[in-house]
């Protein structure tokens, strides 16, 4: 080996094993060929796993390290050079394998000069850097390798974090899911859910608010505030699992909740569902979470709901039932002063579908509930109606049978009477037992009244006339009991379609009512107004006297049949102008006055 070959080769030995990066070496390596073998170029080409295609390529001119390629192996002279396995020169080119072992490598491909031939030193000198190359090439897969290994372990990491991270949020979701079956009471699930939101171990949010919809006012209703200390009330943390199967919903930890001073801001806000462009709003509009920064621009509504309630960076998560949406779920984290992150929102998202099904889950029964209660007091009226029904076909029987002899024992009574000697008592019982025959003679006419259909001659009546005359019927015994009467009439002149006498018959047994009311003086008001009645016009006429009115325990049973609280009266008198009322599509109702009763009849016009 001459001076120069020994200098090239130990100059190429200085490259391969000095510092930096193998293809960097690579690239020196072949630059030093060609300064020093004087060649117009030096390139190497990188065969790819299947052995049938270059993928990378390098040349000793060449702007880069190493340039992704794909080039068939049919479209170079290396199937050449592999089959014939030594140097071949082709085209003023000298092509040699770089291999390891029996495993080819890949392409050294050396560009000649005219008509250069390399020295013998050169060529002998080539194997060797073939096999310098190979091991950088060597050193420079196994750097992939290594890199491909890191990146596999990278993605398992990533994947095995997002497993972790959604096992928690499922098993996060399925203790709350446990929490909110415990209870079936909307109050209650109310509390469960907003302390269920800032207490989990997703620790994103600090305090959690419940806005409901009012589908009749178009507004969201601020329900409740719940912080973290107030949560734990619900949650202990100190009994573990335990709390979420068995949390604590007594009446006292429900009232501390509401009692407090976040729980009392929230309750006073109300904000409109359409048109306007509060964050709450539009989390119901979008039916997704809608999260806030605190610097974004805010509408006047929004500014007023954040300043009452302290809000800086929050998210509005819209509480969804089957058919309607049933409120918004706002929660915040004012003391950690930080935003919310994907998965916080992404937990918020499903946190808010689940408690939405079940607060619907929870109306759904008590509306159930409702309907079964509503159903058994049917049931019992309807019970009791027929009991009623019977006792009035007797007590119609029996009046009938009853009603003969009493005309006779009172006419009798009557004869005695007036052949008795003025002043003397044996006249005196003769006019008692005349009275009472008369008074016994009205009661079997309210009962048979009471228990006959009732047919109504219907024609057109003026209102105002019809309680004109019966204030004046009543005009003397409301006189003679000090009673006086204030009229309030806003229409004058009303005609409707009615039975005169039976409106009459109503308006008599109310006056005559509020007179034995105020045995010791008042004032009878009397109103007349135009009304609205199942969507249709209809007048009202409403008396209120100054009577004490009547014991809310005994209020629903004024307009049953044979209830009565005189000590003289059959209590038929509401029942049956309660029906006449009805036969009118009316209605008879009974409301706490100022100082008394008021009464207040209805009819269609």
């Amino acid at each position: 080996m001459t001076r120069d070959s020994r200098g090239l080769l130990e100059r190429i030995l200085a490259l391969v094993t000095g510092a930096g990066p193998a293809p960097v070496r690579m690239k020196k390596l072949l630059i030093c060929l060609v300064e020093e073998l004087d060649l117009g170029d030096a390139c190497f080409q990188l065969l790819g796993e299947s052995q049938g295609r270059f993928v990378e390529t390098m040349a000793a001119r060449g702007p880069e390290l190493l340039i992704p390629c794909s080039i068939p192996l049919e479209q170079t002279p290396a199937s050449l050079v592999f089959s014939a396995n030594q140097p071949l020169s082709l085209d003023r080119q000298f092509h040699l394998t770089v291999t390891t072992g029996e495993t080819i490598l890949g392409l050294l491909s050396l560009q000649l000069v005219h008509h250069q031939q390399l020295a013998e030193d050169a060529l002998a000198l080539l194997p060797m850097v073939a096999r310098l190359l190979a091991q950088q090439v060597e050193i420079y897969q196994h750097f992939l390798e290594q890199q491909d290994r890191a990146a596999d372990l990278r993605q398992l990491q990533l994947l095995t974090e997002e497993n972790d991270r959604k096992y928690r949020e499922l098993s996060l979701l399925h203790r709350v899911s446990l929490a909110m079956h415990s209870t079936l009471r909307l109050n209650q699930l109310i509390h469960l859910v907003l302390s269920a939101a800032t207490v989990t171990e997703q620790g994103c949010f600090e305090r959690a608010m419940l806005f409901t919809v009012n589908q009749r006012t178009g507004m969201l209703q601020g329900m409740l505030g719940v912080n973290r200390e107030a949560a734990s009330l619900v949650l202990p943390p100190a009994a573990g699992a335990q709390a979420w199967e068995q949390p604590a919903l007594s009446a006292e930890v429900l009232a501390t909740q509401r009692d407090t001073d976040f729980s009392r801001a929230v309750m006073k806000q109300r904000l409109p569902t359409a048109g306007d462009q509060n964050p709450l709003a539009q989390a119901l509009e979008r039916g997704r979470v809608v999260f806030v920064r605190s610097n974004a621009e805010k509408n006047p509504t929004t500014q007023v709901l954040e300043q009452a309630l302290q809000l800086n960076t929050y998210a509005c998560a819209p509480l969804m039932g089957r058919e309607r949406p049933l409120g918004v779920l706002v929660v915040d984290s004012p003391e950690l002063g930080r935003g919310m992150s994907a998965d916080c929102l992404r937990f918020l998202q499903l946190f808010a579908s689940q408690a939405g099904h079940a607060m619907e889950n929870s109306m759904l029964m008590h509306q159930l509930e409702t309907a079964h209660k509503d159903l058994r007091d049917t049931q019992e009226r309807l019970i009791q109606g027929e009991k009623l029904a019977v006792l009035g076909e007797m007590a119609a029987s029996i009046a009938h049978e009853l009603k003969t002899p009493l005309v006779s024992i009172g006419g009798f009574a009557n004869r005695l009477k007036r052949a008795l000697p003025e002043g003397s008592s044996e006249q005196e019982y003769a006019a008692i037992v005349s009275r009472e025959t008369l008074r016994l003679e009205e009661m079997l006419g309210n009962i048979l009244g009471f228990s006959k259909r009732q047919l109504l001659c219907f024609s057109s009546c003026d209102l105002r006339d019809i309680l004109e005359e019966a204030l004046a019927l009543e005009a003397n015994a409301l006189a003679l009991s000090g009673i006086l009467v204030v009229r309030d009439y806003q229409i004058q002149s009303l005609q409707l379609q009615g039975d005169a006498q039976k409106l009459r018959q109503i308006l008599l047994n109310i006056l005559a009512n509020a007179r034995q009311a105020m045995q010791g003086g008042g004032t009878l008001r009397v109103e007349l107004r135009s009304i609205t009645l199942r969507g249709e016009p209809a007048v009202e006429v409403a008396l209120e006297d100054t009577g004490g009115g009547i014991p809310p325990q005994l209020r629903q049973q004024v307009f049953t049949p044979f209830f009565t609280t005189k000590e003289q009266g059959t209590g038929l008198g509401l029942a049956i102008s309660q029906r006449i009322a009805a036969q009118h599509n009316g209605e008879l109702l009974l409301e706490d006055g100022d100082l008394g009763a008021r009464v207040l009849l209805r009819l269609p016009v």
